[in-house]
């Protein structure tokens, strides 16, 4: 190397740091995980109900909670169950009325029926 050309030895140098710079950093972003496949396996006890009802009655303030939900999944500030309780809570906490499909139902002759359906037939 003691009787190459100074400017070659300047190139090969720039040439290196740069393949060093191209390589140490990423070619593309890293890819964002949907928010509400981190959310999902944090819904219990009919959580997902709640969140389904949501997202058809408020699709754009019920997609923001998921994205706050998630954040703090991946930060680790939320790492119990959420339940359909808590989940309604944290909606209606926040204004939205979320309104949940509700049935009652009995059991009549070894099966579930409709509360409705069993004070049609007079209570038999």
């Amino acid at each position: 190397m003691a009787g190459e050309d100074p400017e070659l030895q300047s190139l090969i140098q720039r040439k290196a740091r740069e393949m060093l710079r191209r390589v140490s950093k990423p070619s593309h972003p890293p890819a964002r995980r949907d928010p509400m496949a981190i959310l999902k396996p944090y819904l219990v006890d009919r959580a997902d109900e709640v969140l389904e009802a949501a997202m058809s009655q408020h699709p754009q303030l019920a997609r923001r909670v998921v994205e706050a939900l998630a954040a703090m999944i991946e930060a680790g500030q939320l790492s119990q169950s959420i339940t359909g309780g808590q989940l309604l809570w944290v909606f209606r906490s926040l204004g939205l009325n979320v309104r949940i499909e509700t049935s009652i139902r009995v059991m009549q002759d070894g099966r579930l029926i409709p509360l409705t359906e069993r004070l049609a037939r007079g209570g038999e």
